[in-house]
C-alpha cells in the first residue's frame, strides 16, 4: 500500500469520521470518499472518545488505514 499525504480537506474529513461527526458537503470528492470509508468501518461510532475512555479496540490498524483508501 502506498501512503500519501492528505490534503487539509481530507484530514478534516478523516478527523470528523473518527469522531462520529456529520459530513461537510464542502469537502472535496476525495474527502467525501475518505469520510464514507471510515464511517463504513467504524459504523459511525466516535472512535476517538472510545479510545480516550479505554474502550476496547474493535478495529485493527490495517482496517482503519484501509478505510480511507476504498474508492
Amino acid at each position: 500500500m502506498q501512503s500519501q499525504i492528505l490534503s487539509n480537506d481530507e484530514r478534516k474529513a478523516a478527523e470528523a469520521a473518527f469522531q462520529g461527526l456529520p459530513a461537510d458537503p464542502h469537502w472535496s470528492e476525495r474527502g467525501q470518499v475518505i469520510y464514507r470509508g471510515i464511517m463504513a468501518q467504524t459504523n459511525g461510532r466516535d472512535i476517538v472518545e472510545a479510545m480516550r475512555n479505554g474502550g476496547e479496540q474493535e478495529y485493527d490498524d490495517q482496517q482503519v488505514a484501509l478505510a480511507g483508501t476504498n474508492t
